[in-house]
């Protein structure tokens, strides 16, 4: 494979792991936040849902 191609194969498949990742998460959250509803609760999964979010759209500005 061309270089340029093989590197943006790996940044979508990085991407696309991440994203399962985040609605792995999310299901396991959602899970949790019904089957205790608790405010206090619901306010740390949103907070983490946002982190979870942010992170896998921060662009990464390290050199590889």
């Amino acid at each position: 494979m061309l270089p340029d191609v093989e590197e943006k194969g790996k940044k979508f498949m990085s991407k696309l792991v991440a994203l399962i990742a985040i609605v792995a998460l999310c299901a396991f959250l959602g899970i949790l936040l019904f089957e205790v509803p608790r405010l206090d609760l619901g306010i740390l999964i949103v907070f983490t849902l946002i982190l979870a979010v942010y992170d896998f759209f921060k662009p990464s500005n390290r050199a590889r």
